[in-house]
């Protein structure tokens, strides 16, 4: 989402664009949390950080900005995950095509059937 918008500029107009057009927005409206995710403030202060250590704050300000107009027009606040997005872009860490969680859920039990043949096998 953050790469498609591509700066802080543009990121009200597509915000806005998108719920005009009755899509979701990444990150928000999870429903078990009305009120957002009390965690989220967690990783924002971690994102928030982390864009000044690498002097480069475009990502953060523009998922900041998201989260302003998310709340102004649908009252959702942003989950978890949202905040996240930051120190991936940051890092130049690559999109996964499945959540990082399953991913490492599945390369440990990759290890572990590995580790299980190897003890069988002597």
């Amino acid at each position: 989402m953050f790469l498609g918008i591509e700066s802080r500029d543009r990121a009200k107009r597509w915000v806005q664009a998108a719920l005009a057009h009755k899509q979701r927005i990444a990150g928000f409206g999870h429903r078990g949390l009305k009120h957002g995710d009390a965690r989220s403030a967690i990783t924002q202060r971690q994102a928030e950080s982390l864009s000044r250590l690498c002097g480069d704050d475009r990502w953060y300000e523009m998922a900041t900005l998201i989260d302003r107009v998310m709340q102004q027009e649908t009252g959702l606040a942003p989950n978890l995950d949202f905040y996240t997005a930051v120190p991936y872009l940051l890092r130049g860490i690559p999109r996964a095509p499945t959540p990082p969680s399953l991913s490492v859920h599945a390369s440990r039990a990759g290890a572990h059937r590995s580790s299980n043949s190897r003890s069988r096998a002597g």
